[in-house]
C-alpha cells in the first residue's frame, strides 16, 4: 500500500482520503491539541535540547542518576554515542514542559558540555570540557501529555462531534453518519 501524505484540519478528514476507511492511526503528536475531533488539551511539548559532539572513543552510554545540581529547570546529564563511522555521541539534555522554543539555548549547552564532562573526561581528551568538539546544537519539541500517553481505541460515529457538524474535505463525499474506529497513540514525551 502507498503512503500518502495529506493535511487534515479533523479526524474526520483523514476517513476519506484513500477511500472508505474504517480504521486510522491518530498518531499526530503535538497535533492533537488542534486536530478537530480530538482536541486534546492535556498535550504538551516538552522542550528537548541535546549537542552533538565527536568523540570517537566514547563507546559506553552514561546517565546520572540524578537531576543536574539546577533544581526545577528540567536538566538531565546524558551521553550516547552514536551508531556509525562519524564518531558522533550525544549529549543531553533537557525537558522542558511547555516550552516552545525551537532555538539553542547556549548557557544550557554549556551546561550540557560542563556536566557530561563531568561524567566522562574522554569527551574533551581529559583537557577540559572546552575542548570537547561541537557538532551541532539540537532542539527538538517532544510530544508529551499530561497524564501519560493516550493508546486507545475508539469507536466514533463520523461527523457525531455534539452540537458541531462534522467537516466534509472540500470536494470530498460526505462521509458522516458511517461507525468507524481511530486508534489513539500519542504523547509518548521521552520515549520517542
Amino acid at each position: 500500500m502507498p503512503i500518502i501524505r495529506a493535511r487534515v484540519s479533523s479526524l474526520d478528514e483523514a476517513y476519506s482520503i484513500v477511500g472508505s476507511t474504517s480504521l486510522v492511526i491518530n498518531a499526530t503528536g503535538l497535533g492533537a491539541r488542534s486536530l478537530l475531533g480530538v482536541e486534546d488539551d492535556k498535550v504538551f511539548p516538552a522542550r528537548g535540547q541535546t549537542v552533538t559532539v565527536h568523540a570517537p572513543t566514547v563507546r559506553k552510554c552514561y546517565s546520572s542518576k540524578t537531576r543536574s545540581r539546577l533544581p526545577g529547570t528540567g536538566f538531565q546529564t546524558y551521553i550516547i554515542p552514536r551508531p556509525g563511522p562519524e564518531g558522533h555521541v550525544t549529549l543531553g539534555g533537557t525537558f522542558l514542559k511547555g516550552d516552545y522554543s525551537t532555538l539553542p539555548d547556549l548557557a544550557t549547552s554549556e551546561r550540557i558540555l560542563k556536566e557530561t564532562y563531568e561524567l566522562c573526561p574522554d569527551l574533551g581528551d581529559g583537557k577540559g570540557w572546552e575542548n570537547i568538539k561541537v557538532v551541532s546544537h539540537n532542539v527538538g519539541l517532544r510530544p508529551a501529555r499530561e497524564g501519560g500517553m493516550r493508546l486507545e481505541l475508539e469507536e466514533r460515529v463520523l461527523g457525531d462531534y455534539g452540537s458541531k457538524k462534522g467537516l466534509v474535505p472540500e470536494g470530498g463525499k460526505d462521509v458522516r453518519g458511517r461507525s468507524v474506529g481511530v486508534v489513539h497513540a500519542y504523547g509518548i514525551g521521552p520515549a520517542g
